[in-house]
């Protein structure tokens, strides 16, 4: 798996690999995996062998490949690349997920995500009564991040703001 992988750098390779990605043979989930070990390998050819995968949204285990797709890509800095896979910015997806806490967090970093470090911690609950909100808990000396998602926006200007309530 560790040539196979290897050799998916090439175009040639990739092309004689499309067909038989597409069928999703047993050996897929091992295949990217080791995608992902491997550093020279970039966010383009990712996106390129997802793309010949045909991933569905509605497969729990696509969403699974999908996932892990993304992280490698990000990993490698290839923003775009992950953002094309998901959709953003092609009306499947928003670029920002404005709370929507009540949601499955399926592919960090785009979606939320918790890292609970330093003296702050956050956890999507019913705050408010106006929904799921984020519940955010902080120890005062102490900086952290409770709650946080990657943003990649086009150029321009733009206003971010939150609201808070319940505050003790």
């Amino acid at each position: 798996m560790p040539v196979l992988a290897s050799a998916a750098v090439d175009p040639a390779v990739r092309e004689q690999l499309r067909p038989m990605l597409a069928r999703r043979p047993d050996w897929l989930p091992l295949f990217i995996d080791q995608l992902g070990r491997q550093k020279q390998i970039a966010p383009d050819v990712l996106l390129d062998v997802a793309n010949a995968i045909g991933l569905r949204p509605s497969s729990a285990q696509d969403v699974t490949f999908t996932r892990q797709l993304v992280s490698h890509m990000v990993r490698r800095g290839g923003y775009t690349a992950a953002r094309a896979l998901l959709g953003i910015g092609e009306q499947r997806r928003e670029q920002v997920r404005n709370g929507g806490f009540e949601n499955s967090d399926l592919f960090p970093p785009f979606d939320w995500a918790y890292p609970n470090s330093g003296g702050w911690t956050a956890a999507p609950g019913h705050v408010l009564d106006q929904g799921t909100q984020l519940e955010l808990r902080a120890n005062y000396t102490a900086g952290g991040i409770a709650a946080q998602q990657l943003l990649v926006l086009t150029p321009g200007h733009y206003i971010l703001h939150y609201r808070t309530g319940a505050s003790s």
